[in-house]
């Protein structure tokens, strides 16, 4: 159904396809509008899945595999030189937490292994593409060259600097071993999903917490896996 509507869309124009499910159907109209947005092409985008699916299905056997042998499954990948992420699926009762982990660690707790799937390929994804739009949380705000890859990452960090602290948002001041003075640890929570870095000023520490709530927001109205 989305596929026939993408190709009236790319006839009609996507404003005529939101006019006319608004009339019909309100709730769908707002997913099309979700769907088509910069925020729902670049997280429908990290969702999808490129691979053979036999791999897919290969992956999530060895996910169950190890929960059920030692309670979590974890890799570490180098998608940079000299730059790894940790990513980790781990049993929680009934959910399971997904996290990936490189300069900051960006979680989500989900209901299922093929939701902790896709929540970890797109956090990994999340965290490799902002290191190349906005780069590390744990750099200087001056020392930023900013390079427009993704317009979505692009727009939301222009606005975080600007954004309005939701009630899940703390931004404390603290020491690290890499720092020469106290810096800023950073941790956004929003329903099932957490993010947290730490930035050496105030003003890199609040642009980092506006990108976040700004994604968490967007993949819990888009995505849905709270």
């Amino acid at each position: 159904m989305l596929d026939r509507l993408r190709r009236l869309a790319s006839q009609a124009g996507p404003d005529r396809i939101h006019e006319l499910l608004q009339q019909s159907d309100p709730v769908a109209a707002a997913r099309w509008r979700d769907a088509t947005s910069d925020a729902g092409r670049y997280l429908l985008g990290l969702a999808k899945w490129d691979e053979r699916i036999g791999y897919l299905f290969e992956r999530e056997a060895d996910i169950r595999s190890a929960i059920e042998r030692v309670g979590f499954w974890e890799e570490c990948v180098e998608w940079r030189i000299a730059t790894e992420s940790t990513n980790r699926v781990e049993r929680d009762g009934s959910t399971y937490r997904v996290s990936t982990e490189c300069d900051g660690t960006y979680a989500a707790t989900v209901r299922s292994v093929p939701l902790a799937l896709e929540a970890g390929q797109v956090l990994f994804g999340l965290r490799r593409d902002l290191f190349y739009e906005v780069g590390w949380a744990s750099w200087r705000e001056e020392s930023v060259e900013h390079e427009i890859r993704k317009p979505y990452l692009a727009r939301i960090s222009r606005e975080a600097m600007h954004a309005h602290r939701n009630g899940g948002t703390a931004i404390t001041r603290t020491t690290v071993d890499w720092l020469d003075e106290p810096g800023y640890e950073v941790v956004v929570e929003r329903g099932c999903l957490s993010m947290t870095c730490v930035s050496p000023t105030l003003e890199r520490a609040r642009q980092y917490a506006g990108i976040f709530e700004a994604v968490e927001s967007d993949i819990t109205r888009i995505l849905g896996w709270c």
